[in-house]
């Protein structure tokens, strides 16, 4: 049996103005974004007290847009980093565009909000002092045999925290007090296998 639907002058009007319309939105549909995580822009020394301001933006677009948005995003003065970097990206090539959210934070206790630089970018080299040099065991300056403290802080923050930014964060503070060097620290988290165990070597 053939069923015919017979529709009305109005109602085929109205299909005949509304389906080209639907069809040309769903054809100009924004593409999805694409969001990436990061716990910092540098490494933070989470031994070190430091004072983390409110969340800021950077905003760009062409070919190097994230480039171009954290350029934007650093534009403050008097911040020692970031952290917690959400990257959002849409479109491609020279449609592309791309929106980074951060939290600047400061070394030090000082709640002084940051300055905007109204300029580009400086050029001025930034010199982040290593760790300084050990003599071996024997009072000789030939290098001893080192511990892996970043391995072994892997492993410890993967017991004592669970989320990406807390583990990193936690990794960044085993490492400084690991890489003194502390022999003490470095047996503890060596030994440690569960996490009231990781938890006792941080206690002071």
């Amino acid at each position: 049996m053939r069923v015919s639907v017979v529709l009305s002058p109005a109602r085929a009007l109205a299909c005949s103005l509304i389906l080209p319309l639907l069809a040309a939105c769903t054809a100009h549909a924004e593409p999805p974004s694409r969001i990436s995580l990061a716990p910092s822009l540098r490494p933070v020394d989470a031994a070190r007290p430091l004072v983390i301001f409110s969340q800021v933006r950077g905003e760009a677009c062409g070919n190097d847009a994230v480039a171009g948005a954290i350029r934007n995003l650093k534009r403050l003065t008097h911040v020692d980093g970031y952290v917690e970097i959400v990257v959002e990206e849409t479109g491609e090539k020279e449609g592309r565009c791309a929106r980074v959210t951060a939290y600047p934070f400061r070394y030090g206790t000082s709640t002084d909000l940051p300055g905007i630089d109204a300029g580009g970018e400086s050029t001025v080299p930034l010199v982040v002092p290593g760790a300084a040099p050990t003599a071996s065991a024997d009072g000789s300056n030939g290098a001893a045999p080192a511990f892996d403290c970043t391995s072994a802080c892997q492993k410890l923050a993967a017991l004592v925290a669970s989320g990406s930014i807390e583990q990193s964060l936690a990794k960044e503070r085993c490492i400084t007090r690991c890489s003194k060097p502390d022999s003490v620290f470095q047996g503890c988290i060596g030994a440690a296998k569960d996490q009231p165990a990781a938890k006792a070597c941080l206690t002071p």
